[in-house]
């Protein structure tokens, strides 16, 4: 042992020191001179004189436990949101189900094949009027299901119907989701092609400033020529 060393062993306090069984720490650390610690000045790191001299059960344990829970053991991966098989007919689930129970208009409305005959019937009705000059193609499920939402919210309809009473319900709510989703398409698509124009060609000046003010020109008509 070197001159810079401090050892301990000599000290009143550390002789004095006794450590409970309760497992935390050093719990076989006792006024066994073979065991108190000596801390080294050039590298600061607590040293033993004798390392077989200590066990930790407790701490070997935890170690032990953890290594083993952690790293030795293999569990299967996770499928993600993506790799799980979803049906069809889920999307009322989360759009419609915190405010109104399942019943079979519903059901209908909301299911894949009927957001498929919205999104043709949307096509065909912007190419018809717009008079074939714009051909679009398929809209964004996400926010057609908002507007089908609000439309099915907004539109009367008796949930429990069957026979023509239950496909004019669907029929109407199809229809007003047209009302409102192909006049707004229409406009979208001649907005972007206002900004692609503007776009394309050069910056128009503003034109001059101009007085429009009819002073001078106005004729006062005499009293001879007002009353005849």
């Amino acid at each position: 042992m070197s001159q810079q060393d401090v050892i301990y062993r000599n000290n009143p306090t550390v002789n004095r020191f006794q450590q409970s069984d309760s497992g935390f720490g050093f719990s076989n650390f006792r006024n066994n001179e073979n065991t108190i610690p000596t801390v080294n000045r050039v590298t600061t790191d607590f040293q033993l004189e004798n390392e077989h001299q200590y066990s930790n059960p407790i701490s070997e344990y935890e170690a032990s436990r953890h290594s083993n829970f952690l790293y030795n053991e293999h569990y299967g991966d996770f499928r993600i949101v993506d790799q799980e098989k979803v049906p069809d007919d889920y999307i009322y689930w989360d759009i419609i189900k915190t405010f109104q129970e399942r019943n079979p208009l519903m059901d209908f409305f909301f299911s894949k094949k009927n957001l498929d005959h919205l999104q043709k019937l949307i096509i065909t009705m912007v190419h018809y009027q717009s008079e074939g000059a714009y051909q679009i193609s398929r809209q964004n499920d996400n926010e057609l299901l908002v507007v089908m939402r609000s439309i099915y919210i907004k539109t009367p309809t008796n949930p429990y119907a069957s026979g023509d009473a239950f496909r004019r319900d669907i029929c109407t709510l199809n229809k007003n989701v047209l009302d409102w989703v192909v006049p707004k398409i229409l406009v979208n698509v001649q907005q972007y092609l206002g900004f692609v124009r503007d776009q394309s060609n050069n910056v128009r000046p503003l034109a001059r400033p101009e007085f429009m003010s009819s002073a001078g020109n106005r004729i006062n008509r005499g009293f001879d020529v007002t009353f005849v």
